[in-house]
């Protein structure tokens, strides 16, 4: 039987985003709206309405949906031969996280360590878009 952790991709959310695939480093769109949407959508744990989606970090653009449109084509593609961890189907977005592995739910099973991660790394740092304030609100929670 296949290791169906080899196929995860690791996500730090801890500092600075960064994304793994068998441990090598990805490089990440230049986007900071796209990389946030690629965490808002991990995190989010269900489909989001495309409409949603525009309102919380595409509202400035003529067209949000095609802004929307080319941030989820730079996901896919960051995202190689697991580009099917993204569904787009009718009107909504999903990613499924039980393709990633995060740096969080390690430090989740052990509370002391995650004491001192965050002590010493800021979460989602550089994720933050304060002329979002939809976004800005969501990430304040996270």
């Amino acid at each position: 039987m296949a290791d169906l952790g080899a196929d995860r991709l690791e996500i730090s959310l801890l500092g600075e985003l960064a994304l793994r695939r068998a441990r090598e480093t990805l490089a990440l769109p230049a986007s900071r709206k796209t990389r946030a949407l690629l965490v808002y959508l991990l995190l989010a744990g269900v489909p989001q309405r495309r409409e949603r989606l525009c309102e919380v970090f595409f509202d400035i653009p003529d067209d949000p949906r095609a802004a929307l449109r080319w941030s989820l084509t730079k996901i896919r593609g960051l995202l190689g031969d697991r580009a099917d961890l993204l569904s787009t189907s009718g009107d909504t977005v999903a990613l499924d996280a039980e393709g990633f592995a995060l740096d969080t739910d390690r430090l989740r099973r052990e509370p002391a360590r995650a004491e001192v991660a965050l002590a010493l790394e800021s979460p989602l740092a550089g994720l933050d878009l304060p002329a979002l304030e939809s976004y800005s609100a969501w990430l304040g929670v996270e």
